[in-house]
C-alpha cells in the first residue's frame, strides 16, 4: 500500500492551504487475487517529492492490512477513507489527524456477514416438525352457568317423565273403562239374544198369551235401548282409548327427542372433545 500526500489541483482544500490524503488499499480476495479500491473522492495526484515518514506509513499500513484480511469487501474502508479525506479537504480536521482516523475507522468497521455460507438457523425445519392431527376441544361454560343449565335440564327431564307416567296412567284408566264397557256390552248382547229368543217363543205362544207377548215386547224394547246406550258408550270409550294411545306415542317421541337434545347440550356445556381432521 502506498500513501502519499499531495495537494489537489483546483480543490477547496488547496484554496485553504490544507494538505489532502489519498489512500490506495489492496484487498486479497478468497480466490487468491488482489483488487485495488479507491474511495469515492476527487482525483488526487501523487507527488513523490512529499513522502510520509516511515513510522507514519507503518502505522497506516498495519490497521489497513488487518482490516483488508478480516473483511472480504472494501466498502467500509473506502467510506472511512473518503470521510477522512472530505473532512481534511473541508478544513475541519488537520491532514495528519485525518490520516490517523482513516485506518482506525477501517479497523473498527464490522466485518460483513456471509449470508450465503451461513445456514438459515432461524428458519424452522420442515422435517423436524411433522404434521400431527389436532383436536378441537369445546370450552366448558362457567361453573355457575353450567350448574344452572344442568338444573334446568334435570327439571325438564323430570317434567317429561312425569308427563309420560301420567299419560300411561290415563291410558290405563281409559283401558279399564273400555274393558268394563265392553264387558257390559257383551252382557247386554247376551240379554238381547235371550230376550229375542223369548220374543220368538212368545210370538209362537201369541195366540196363547197375548199378555205375555206384550210383556216380552216391552222387555225387548228395553233391552234394545240398553244395547244402543252401551254401544254409544263403547264407541266413546274406544275413541278415548285411541287418543290415549296416541298420546303415549307422542310423549314417547317427545321424550326421545328431548333426551337427544339434552345429551348434545350436555356435551357442549361440559367441553367434550370432538375429533377433527385438521392437521
Amino acid at each position: 500500500m502506498a500513501d502519499t500526500i499531495a495537494p489537489a489541483n483546483g480543490s477547496a482544500a488547496a484554496a485553504n492551504g490544507q494538505p489532502t490524503v489519498h489512500v490506495d488499499v489492496k484487498i486479497s480476495n478468497p480466490d487468491g487475487t488482489t483488487s485495488t479500491t479507491s474511495p469515492i473522492a476527487p482525483a488526487y495526484e501523487a507527488n513523490p517529492a512529499i513522502a510520509v515518514p516511515a513510522e507514519k506509513s507503518a502505522a497506516l499500513a498495519a490497521p489497513a492490512a488487518a482490516a483488508a484480511a478480516a473483511t472480504p469487501a472494501a466498502a467500509p474502508v473506502a467510506e472511512s477513507s473518503t470521510a477522512a479525506a472530505k473532512a481534511a479537504e473541508a478544513g475541519v480536521v488537520p491532514a495528519a489527524a485525518a490520516a490517523d482516523a482513516a485506518p482506525a475507522a477501517a479497523a473498527a468497521a464490522p466485518a460483513p456477514i456471509d449470508t450465503a455460507a451461513a445456514p438459515a438457523a432461524s428458519e424452522p425445519s420442515a422435517a423436524a416438525a411433522p404434521a400431527t392431527a389436532s383436536t378441537i376441544v369445546t370450552p366448558a361454560l362457567p361453573a355457575r352457568e353450567l350448574k344452572k343449565l344442568d338444573k334446568i335440564q334435570r327439571t325438564e327431564a323430570k317434567n317429561q317423565e312425569a308427563e309420560l307416567k301420567k299419560s300411561i296412567k290415563d291410558a290405563g284408566a281409559a283401558e279399564k273403562l273400555f274393558r268394563k264397557a265392553r264387558k257390559a256390552e257383551v252382557q247386554s248382547e247376551k240379554r238381547h239374544n235371550k230376550a229375542r229368543d223369548a220374543e220368538h217363543k212368545a210370538a209362537k205362544a201369541l195366540n196363547k198369551a197375548n199378555e205375555k207377548h206384550e210383556k216380552t215386547v216391552k222387555t225387548l224394547e228395553k233391552a234394545l235401548e240398553e244395547l244402543n246406550i252401551k254401544k254409544k258408550h263403547t264407541e266413546t270409550t274406544s275413541e278415548a282409548y285411541e287418543k290415549a294411545k296416541g298420546r303415549i306415542d307422542e310423549t314417547r317421541e317427545n321424550k326421545a327427542k328431548g333426551d337427544s337434545e339434552r345429551a348434545t347440550r350436555a356435551a357442549a356445556m361440559h367441553g367434550t372433545p370432538q375429533p377433527s381432521t385438521t392437521a
